[in-house]
């Protein structure tokens, strides 16, 4: 289906930051699949005239791979564009050498981490790592000293090629650290979850115990000092890495990034009255979320709930935005879910490192039939009472239970 929409809604539709993902894209995501086939070039189209975090705060360079990597699958499937209807952002992309040198160095390989294919690798690997992470940890400096400091040698090409630009950073040598460690650490715990069929228990144990230990190292390392300033910009650091690492999942998180093509470029005039617009191509997904004490219909309904459930926490972990849905929920929707520890899959191996903004569709399908066939999933009645369901959609969702406690309101509306 192909439908003319306002530019307006593309921020509800295809949002290009993980942070701006929502209910209402996440839930359109689930049922189909959305591709902008035409509409308007971004406002800032170069480097030079998106310069601050405000206007745009996702680094340039990953417009620029996911622009090159959304070439490739145009190439791949004998696509091209038309002539004066190429993004700025695409032009000579296809040729630029620097920027698939940047792509590899940036990339964070959780199919096939470099050395770590074996159980020596990996135990190799994660030594490391743990020197590493336990330095990195012991700097507990104050902000205005790390400030001060100089960018080191072994930092300098992130700084020289402006991997993160316009992304403000205030601690090189902190972020530096922070963003490498992180991948080292994502790395190695794909590798632990390729590897674990192959490993016994105890091997499987002291590897998973060493691997969280290191995460916490990470995570709380880059909170070395508990003060506002330092927070905030640990804050920030974290997300962007969340933002590299669904970049480069396959497929990437957002909707934008797997395009299948590049949009084609239209201009404000040529739409009359100036209401810009956009046209997108909706493929509807042959999901049915129903279980054995469902219907197709309210599945649905139950899978927004759970989604409207986790986004208004988006911030947090998943596991913790579970447990505000139901207590409980997140202990046992991570057994029922193991792929969620699962970083080829989007998820990782500390629940804490996990949050909401982040959830990979895969993920998100998985929950929600986990999720469905949870015996203690509140109640239609309980989710209206948080908001999570309309009354229209929870009517005789699970049988006779409900039915009472629709009559209740029912009766309520009555004498209202």
């Amino acid at each position: 289906m192909l439908l003319w929409v306002p530019e307006d809604a593309k921020q509800h539709m295809l949002p290009w930051l993980i942070q701006a993902q929502g209910t209402s894209s996440v839930t359109a995501g689930l049922a189909a699949e959305i591709n902008q086939i035409v509409g308007l070039p971004k406002v800032f189209e170069s480097s030079g005239d998106r310069s601050t975090l405000e206007t745009k705060p996702r680094p340039f360079v990953f417009d620029e791979i996911s622009a090159m990597r959304t070439g490739q699958r145009m190439q791949a499937s004998g696509m091209s564009l038309q002539p004066g209807r190429k993004p700025k952002v695409f032009e000579g992309i296809e040729k630029n050498e620097k920027l698939r040198r940047i792509a590899s160095s940036l990339e964070i390989n959780v199919h096939s981490p470099p050395g770590q294919d074996t159980l020596a690798g990996l135990t190799s690997a994660i030594s490391d790592l743990e020197k590493d992470c336990s330095v990195f940890a012991q700097d507990d400096r104050r902000l205005v000293l790390q400030k001060k400091d100089p960018v080191s040698p072994q930092h300098r090409d992130i700084f020289d090629e402006n991997l993160y630009h316009p992304f403000p950073i205030p601690i090189p040598n902190r972020f530096a650290d922070f963003m490498k460690l992180s991948k080292r650490q994502v790395e190695a715990e794909a590798a632990f979850a390729s590897l674990s069929t192959t490993l016994s228990a105890q091997e499987r144990g002291s590897i998973q115990s060493r691997l969280l230990d290191t995460a916490a190292l990470v995570r709380d390392g880059i909170y070395s000092k508990a003060t506002l300033e330092y927070k905030l910009w640990a804050d920030r650091f974290r997300i962007l890495f969340d933002e590299q690492r669904c970049l480069y999942l396959d497929p990437s998180v957002l909707a934008y990034d797997r395009r299948p093509y590049e949009i084609l470029a239209s201009k404000e005039e040529e739409f009359w009255p100036k209401i810009p617009m956009m046209l997108l191509e909706i493929d509807p997904l042959e999901r049915n979320f129903a279980s054995d004490i469902t219907t197709k219909e309210q599945g649905s309904a139950i899978m927004r709930g759970l989604v409207k459930g986790l986004f208004f926490h988006r911030a947090l972990s998943v596991w913790e935005a579970l447990d505000h849905v139901a207590p409980g929920a997140g202990e046992d929707m991570y057994e029922a879910v193991p792929e969620l520890r699962d970083p080829r899959l989007g998820g990782r191996l500390d629940p804490k490192d996990l949050k909401v903004y982040a959830l990979s569709r895969a993920l998100l399908e998985k929950l929600t039939v986990a999720y469905l066939e949870w015996p203690f999933r509140p109640s239609d009645f309980e989710m209206m009472q948080m908001g999570l369901v309309s009354p229209a959609a929870g009517l005789g969702m699970e049988g006779g239970k409900d039915e009472e406690e629709m009559d209740m309101i029912e009766e309520g509306e009555e004498k209202d």
